[in-house]
């Protein structure tokens, strides 16, 4: 059997399709810059939760004191949990992109599970002005919890 005409596709169809994409890809690109300023302050604030979270419960468990503190001048630039023997129990990495506001420059947590000297906050915003806004905070009991909003 013989066969007609050509197979494939022409120049003027690839070059139909390519410029379809480049439109399409440069009308979504302003939605993924969103959606990956809020993951990232979405995953600093889980971080700065959990290291909460593992102070009041490595305090409890080691009836001792356990520390959250800022590494260096402010909370963007990491932070550390360490027990009363200076263990490193966790080390929150430096932000460059999240800017992190936190009134105190460290946090302790008491045998008991409770936040000596009341309630941490932090604020947590894109440097890159997308607007995504997270607050962590704890309770005085130590409790901490996250909120997807600016702090009350």
């Amino acid at each position: 059997m013989v066969r007609s005409g050509h197979s494939g596709f022409s120049l003027v169809e690839i070059v139909t399709v390519l410029a379809v994409v480049g439109v399409l890809t440069a009308l979504a690109m302003p939605s993924f810059r969103g959606l990956l300023a809020d993951a990232r302050v979405r995953s600093v604030a889980s971080d700065l939760h959990t290291s909460l979270l593992l102070a009041r419960s490595e305090a409890a468990k080691t009836n001792a004191r356990v520390q959250l503190a800022v590494t260096g001048s402010d909370w963007s630039r990491g932070w550390t949990v360490r027990n009363t023997q200076g263990t490193v129990l966790f080390t929150g990495p430096a932000q460059d992109e999240v800017n992190i506001q936190g009134g105190r420059m460290q946090i302790v947590y008491l045998p008991s599970g409770r936040v000596l000297g009341g309630a941490p906050v932090f604020e947590l915003r894109d440097r890159a002005g997308q607007g995504r806004i997270r607050c962590v905070t704890a309770e005085a009991s130590g409790h901490a919890y996250t909120l997807k909003s600016a702090c009350p």
